[in-house]
């Protein structure tokens, strides 16, 4: 069977990239694995943080596979979570494990506005390898996304208030 021009023509591409990739010099699949890890420890902390909620069946949080695109990285599944309140759902949606100034971004959708977390390293003076294994998550204010603050149970139950919109009074 012959090889068709556009099989030979991807076939070269892909050996292309793949000299690209090796002369760079970056372990992309240790990067990707640990990126879709933080993504897991993410969605398990909110789990911990709104656990007695789900026991008593306030809420639940789900998980879903999502498909990302990153230009390093390539295509790779990752988990995406929901918070469901009533009828109303919170979308925790990763977006991509490259950023300016952090290391991935997920993206909260609710029925009230949007959030957004970046995973940033605490201390851009030591060495790659130290940042990647301290970088922490913060939220990004909604209004001004140039103010960080880090991601906390306070933070987070402050973020879920707003963006389902609830009120002390009612």
């Amino acid at each position: 069977m012959q090889t068709s021009r556009f099989e030979v023509l991807v076939m070269q591409h892909a050996a292309e990239l793949k000299k690209r990739y090796a002369e760079d010099g970056s372990d992309w699949i240790a990067r990707r694995l640990w990126w879709q890890q933080r993504i897991v420890e993410l969605l398990d902390t909110m789990q911990h943080w709104l656990s007695k909620l789900i026991q008593n069946h306030t809420v639940t949080l789900s998980r879903s596979i999502a498909i990302i695109a990153d230009d390093e990285l390539g295509s790779y599944e990752v988990q995406a979570g929901e918070i469901n309140l009533a009828q109303e759902q919170l979308k925790i949606c990763p977006v991509s494990a490259f950023v300016i100034g952090g290391y991935g971004r997920v993206d909260v959708d609710g029925p009230r506005g949007k959030a957004m977390l970046l995973l940033c390293a605490t201390d851009e003076s030591v060495r790659e390898e130290t940042r990647l294994k301290s970088a922490e998550w913060m939220l990004a204010n909604p209004k001004q996304h140039q103010q960080l603050v880090p991601l906390t149970q306070g933070t987070f139950e402050q973020m879920f208030v707003d963006l389902f919109g609830i009120n002390e009074g009612g």
